[in-house]
Protein backbone atom coordinates (compact mmCIF):
# COMPACT_ATOMS: atom_id res chain seq x y z
CA UNK A 1 0.00 0.00 0.00
CA UNK A 2 1.34 3.42 -0.99
CA UNK A 3 0.41 6.05 1.57
CA UNK A 4 -0.66 9.36 0.08
CA UNK A 5 1.38 11.02 2.85
CA UNK A 6 4.55 9.51 1.36
CA UNK A 7 3.71 10.97 -2.04
CA UNK A 8 2.97 14.35 -0.47
CA UNK A 9 6.31 14.35 1.36
CA UNK A 10 8.17 13.43 -1.84
CA UNK A 11 6.32 16.18 -3.72
CA UNK A 12 7.35 18.68 -1.04
CA UNK A 13 10.96 17.51 -1.29
CA UNK A 14 10.90 18.04 -5.05
CA UNK A 15 9.33 21.46 -4.60
CA UNK A 16 12.10 22.45 -2.20
CA UNK A 17 14.76 21.18 -4.61
CA UNK A 18 13.60 23.67 -7.24
CA UNK A 19 12.92 26.54 -4.83
CA UNK A 20 15.95 28.47 -6.12
CA UNK A 21 14.82 28.30 -9.75
CA UNK A 22 13.05 31.23 -11.42
CA UNK A 23 9.32 30.57 -11.81
CA UNK A 24 9.57 30.05 -15.57
CA UNK A 25 12.01 27.17 -15.05
CA UNK A 26 10.00 25.38 -12.35
CA UNK A 27 8.01 22.21 -13.00
CA UNK A 28 4.26 22.44 -12.49
CA UNK A 29 2.55 20.93 -9.44
CA UNK A 30 1.05 18.25 -11.68
CA UNK A 31 4.47 17.31 -13.04
CA UNK A 32 5.99 17.21 -9.56
CA UNK A 33 3.17 14.99 -8.25
CA UNK A 34 3.64 12.59 -11.17
CA UNK A 35 7.39 12.35 -10.56
CA UNK A 36 6.85 11.98 -6.80
CA UNK A 37 4.33 9.18 -7.31
CA UNK A 38 6.65 7.33 -9.69
CA UNK A 39 9.55 7.76 -7.24
CA UNK A 40 7.60 6.39 -4.28
CA UNK A 41 6.20 3.43 -6.22
CA UNK A 42 9.66 2.56 -7.58
CA UNK A 43 11.21 2.89 -4.14
CA UNK A 44 8.48 0.76 -2.54
CA UNK A 45 8.78 -2.17 -4.94
CA UNK A 46 12.57 -2.10 -4.70
CA UNK A 47 12.48 -2.17 -0.90
CA UNK A 48 9.94 -5.01 -0.95
CA UNK A 49 12.08 -7.02 -3.35
CA UNK A 50 15.22 -6.20 -1.38
CA UNK A 51 13.72 -7.55 1.83
CA UNK A 52 12.80 -10.73 0.00
CA UNK A 53 16.13 -11.21 -1.79
CA UNK A 54 18.40 -10.05 1.04
CA UNK A 55 16.58 -10.65 4.35
CA UNK A 56 19.76 -10.75 6.44
CA UNK A 57 22.27 -7.91 6.26
CA UNK A 58 25.51 -8.35 8.27
CA UNK A 59 26.17 -5.86 11.06
CA UNK A 60 29.50 -4.92 9.48
CA UNK A 61 27.71 -3.74 6.33
CA UNK A 62 25.25 -1.71 8.41
CA UNK A 63 28.11 -0.15 10.37
CA UNK A 64 29.93 0.72 7.14
CA UNK A 65 26.84 2.37 5.66
CA UNK A 66 26.20 4.24 8.91
CA UNK A 67 29.74 5.63 8.90
CA UNK A 68 29.29 6.78 5.30
CA UNK A 69 26.11 8.63 6.28
CA UNK A 70 27.79 10.18 9.31
CA UNK A 71 30.51 11.57 7.05
CA UNK A 72 27.72 13.17 5.01
CA UNK A 73 25.53 14.45 7.85
CA UNK A 74 28.03 14.75 10.72
CA UNK A 75 29.42 12.37 13.34
CA UNK A 76 27.07 13.61 16.08
CA UNK A 77 23.89 12.69 14.17
CA UNK A 78 22.05 9.79 15.84
CA UNK A 79 21.19 7.34 13.06
CA UNK A 80 19.94 4.54 15.29
CA UNK A 81 16.25 5.50 14.79
CA UNK A 82 16.85 5.10 11.04
CA UNK A 83 18.52 1.69 11.28
CA UNK A 84 15.79 -0.13 9.35
CA UNK A 85 15.87 2.51 6.61
CA UNK A 86 19.64 2.11 6.39
CA UNK A 87 19.24 -1.66 6.08
CA UNK A 88 16.68 -1.17 3.30
CA UNK A 89 19.10 1.20 1.55
CA UNK A 90 21.76 -1.52 1.58
CA UNK A 91 19.27 -4.03 0.18
CA UNK A 92 18.27 -1.70 -2.64
CA UNK A 93 21.95 -0.99 -3.39
CA UNK A 94 22.52 -4.73 -3.76
CA UNK A 95 19.56 -5.10 -6.12
CA UNK A 96 20.88 -2.31 -8.29
CA UNK A 97 24.38 -3.82 -8.30
CA UNK A 98 22.82 -7.11 -9.40
CA UNK A 99 21.08 -5.29 -12.25
CA UNK A 100 24.37 -3.64 -13.22
CA UNK A 101 26.05 -7.06 -13.34
CA UNK A 102 23.33 -8.44 -15.59
CA UNK A 103 23.66 -5.45 -17.88
CA UNK A 104 27.26 -6.36 -18.58
CA UNK A 105 29.96 -4.15 -20.05
CA UNK A 106 30.11 -2.60 -23.53
CA UNK A 107 32.12 -4.42 -26.18
CA UNK A 108 34.65 -2.90 -28.54
CA UNK A 109 32.32 -3.81 -31.40
CA UNK A 110 29.41 -1.87 -29.84
CA UNK A 111 31.68 1.05 -29.06
CA UNK A 112 33.19 1.29 -32.54
CA UNK A 113 29.77 0.92 -34.17
CA UNK A 114 28.41 3.84 -32.12
CA UNK A 115 31.40 5.99 -33.07
CA UNK A 116 31.16 5.16 -36.78
CA UNK A 117 27.47 6.06 -36.85
CA UNK A 118 28.27 9.69 -35.97
CA UNK A 119 31.93 10.62 -35.32
CA UNK A 120 30.96 14.28 -34.91
CA UNK A 121 28.89 13.40 -31.85
CA UNK A 122 32.12 12.57 -30.02
CA UNK A 123 34.03 15.67 -31.03
CA UNK A 124 35.03 18.06 -28.29
CA UNK A 125 32.78 21.12 -28.61
CA UNK A 126 33.97 24.64 -27.94
CA UNK A 127 34.31 25.22 -24.20
CA UNK A 128 34.77 28.17 -21.91
CA UNK A 129 36.06 28.58 -18.37
CA UNK A 130 34.65 31.56 -16.54
CA UNK A 131 33.72 33.09 -13.20
CA UNK A 132 30.76 35.34 -12.52
CA UNK A 133 29.27 37.76 -10.05
CA UNK A 134 25.49 37.41 -9.80
CA UNK A 135 22.75 39.24 -7.95
CA UNK A 136 19.54 37.22 -8.01
CA UNK A 137 16.15 38.64 -8.99
CA UNK A 138 13.93 35.79 -7.78
CA UNK A 139 12.92 34.19 -4.50
CA UNK A 140 11.85 37.48 -2.96
CA UNK A 141 14.92 39.44 -4.05
CA UNK A 142 14.45 43.16 -4.72
CA UNK A 143 15.36 43.56 -8.40
CA UNK A 144 16.10 47.25 -8.02
CA UNK A 145 18.46 46.57 -5.13
CA UNK A 146 20.12 43.75 -7.07
CA UNK A 147 20.76 46.06 -10.00
CA UNK A 148 22.16 48.72 -7.68
CA UNK A 149 24.57 46.23 -6.09
CA UNK A 150 25.77 44.74 -9.39
CA UNK A 151 26.45 48.25 -10.72
CA UNK A 152 28.53 48.97 -7.61
CA UNK A 153 30.45 45.74 -8.26
CA UNK A 154 31.07 46.90 -11.83
CA UNK A 155 32.36 50.25 -10.54
CA UNK A 156 34.84 48.51 -8.22
CA UNK A 157 36.08 46.26 -11.03
CA UNK A 158 36.59 49.31 -13.25
CA UNK A 159 38.67 50.90 -10.48
CA UNK A 160 41.01 47.89 -10.55
CA UNK A 161 39.76 45.82 -7.63
CA UNK A 162 40.40 42.07 -8.24
CA UNK A 163 37.46 40.09 -9.58
CA UNK A 164 37.74 37.48 -6.82
CA UNK A 165 37.46 40.09 -4.08
CA UNK A 166 34.47 41.77 -5.69
CA UNK A 167 32.80 38.40 -6.19
CA UNK A 168 33.20 37.51 -2.51
CA UNK A 169 31.82 40.89 -1.52
CA UNK A 170 28.82 41.12 -3.85
CA UNK A 171 27.90 37.81 -5.46
CA UNK A 172 25.01 35.61 -4.33
CA UNK A 173 27.17 32.70 -5.47
CA UNK A 174 30.63 33.45 -4.16
CA UNK A 175 31.79 29.85 -3.68
CA UNK A 176 35.23 29.51 -5.28
CA UNK A 177 34.92 33.20 -6.16
CA UNK A 178 32.03 32.41 -8.49
CA UNK A 179 34.12 30.01 -10.60
CA UNK A 180 31.74 28.09 -12.89
CA UNK A 181 34.41 25.74 -14.19
CA UNK A 182 34.70 24.65 -17.82
CA UNK A 183 31.58 23.94 -19.86
CA UNK A 184 30.27 23.76 -23.41
CA UNK A 185 27.04 25.12 -24.86
CA UNK A 186 23.88 23.59 -23.48
CA UNK A 187 24.94 23.63 -19.83
CA UNK A 188 23.74 27.17 -19.01
CA UNK A 189 20.68 29.16 -20.06
CA UNK A 190 20.89 30.73 -23.54
CA UNK A 191 20.88 34.29 -22.22
CA UNK A 192 24.07 33.50 -20.28
CA UNK A 193 25.84 31.50 -22.99
CA UNK A 194 25.09 34.06 -25.71
CA UNK A 195 27.24 36.55 -23.81
CA UNK A 196 29.99 34.26 -22.56
CA UNK A 197 30.78 32.48 -25.83
CA UNK A 198 31.29 35.82 -27.60
CA UNK A 199 33.90 36.99 -25.09
CA UNK A 200 37.69 36.83 -25.31
CA UNK A 201 39.98 35.33 -22.63
CA UNK A 202 40.76 37.87 -19.90
CA UNK A 203 37.74 39.99 -20.80
CA UNK A 204 35.22 41.13 -18.17
CA UNK A 205 31.68 41.59 -19.46
CA UNK A 206 29.32 44.48 -18.96
CA UNK A 207 26.37 43.88 -16.63
CA UNK A 208 23.76 41.66 -18.29
CA UNK A 209 20.49 40.07 -17.24
CA UNK A 210 19.27 36.44 -17.35
CA UNK A 211 16.34 34.57 -15.85
CA UNK A 212 18.40 34.23 -12.67
CA UNK A 213 19.57 37.78 -12.17
CA UNK A 214 22.22 40.36 -13.09
CA UNK A 215 25.68 39.06 -13.97
CA UNK A 216 29.22 40.16 -14.61
CA UNK A 217 31.49 37.51 -16.16
CA UNK A 218 35.25 37.08 -16.27
CA UNK A 219 36.33 34.74 -19.08
CA UNK A 220 39.45 32.83 -18.05
CA UNK A 221 39.89 30.58 -21.09
CA UNK A 222 38.27 29.56 -24.35
CA UNK A 223 38.97 26.07 -25.72
CA UNK A 224 38.37 25.56 -29.43
CA UNK A 225 36.26 22.68 -30.73
CA UNK A 226 38.19 19.71 -32.10
CA UNK A 227 37.50 16.39 -33.73
CA UNK A 228 38.49 13.18 -31.94
CA UNK A 229 39.61 9.83 -33.30
CA UNK A 230 37.94 6.66 -32.07
CA UNK A 231 40.90 5.83 -29.82
CA UNK A 232 40.70 9.31 -28.28
CA UNK A 233 36.94 9.09 -27.71
CA UNK A 234 36.82 5.40 -26.77
CA UNK A 235 36.79 5.94 -23.01
CA UNK A 236 33.87 8.38 -23.18
CA UNK A 237 31.95 6.08 -25.53
CA UNK A 238 32.43 3.12 -23.20
CA UNK A 239 31.21 5.18 -20.25
CA UNK A 240 28.15 6.38 -22.17
CA UNK A 241 27.28 2.83 -23.24
CA UNK A 242 27.87 1.47 -19.74
CA UNK A 243 25.59 4.10 -18.24
CA UNK A 244 22.92 3.42 -20.85
CA UNK A 245 23.06 -0.34 -20.24
CA UNK A 246 22.87 0.12 -16.47
CA UNK A 247 20.01 2.60 -16.66
CA UNK A 248 18.02 0.25 -18.89
CA UNK A 249 18.72 -2.70 -16.57
CA UNK A 250 17.45 -0.82 -13.51
CA UNK A 251 14.46 0.49 -15.47
CA UNK A 252 13.63 -3.07 -16.55
CA UNK A 253 13.98 -4.32 -12.97
CA UNK A 254 11.62 -1.67 -11.62
CA UNK A 255 9.13 -2.17 -14.46
CA UNK A 256 9.03 -5.94 -13.89
CA UNK A 257 8.56 -5.46 -10.13
CA UNK A 258 5.73 -2.99 -10.65
CA UNK A 259 4.00 -5.26 -13.17
CA UNK A 260 4.22 -8.19 -10.76
CA UNK A 261 3.02 -6.19 -7.73
CA UNK A 262 -0.45 -5.36 -6.51
CA UNK A 263 -0.10 -1.71 -5.62
CA UNK A 264 -2.74 0.29 -3.82
CA UNK A 265 -2.71 3.96 -2.92
CA UNK A 266 -4.71 4.73 0.21
CA UNK A 267 -6.96 1.76 -0.53
CA UNK A 268 -7.37 2.53 -4.25
CA UNK A 269 -5.46 0.67 -6.95
CA UNK A 270 -2.56 2.71 -8.35
CA UNK A 271 -1.70 0.23 -11.11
Amino acid sequence: VIEIESINKETQRLEQSQADRPDKLKLSEEELTKIATDNIISRTVLVHEGRSSYPDIPDKDIDKKTKELQKQYGPTVNLEPFREQIVDEIRVDRLIKDAYSEAGSPTDEESKKLYDEDPDAWAKPEQVHCSHIVRHIFGGADEGQSLKQIMEAQRLLASGKPFEEVSKQFSDQFGQAGDLGTFSRGHMVDSFENVVFRMKPGEISEVFRTEFGYHIVLLHEKISARERSYSDARKDIFEALRTEKRDKAVEKLVTNLIEAAEIECDGEAAT
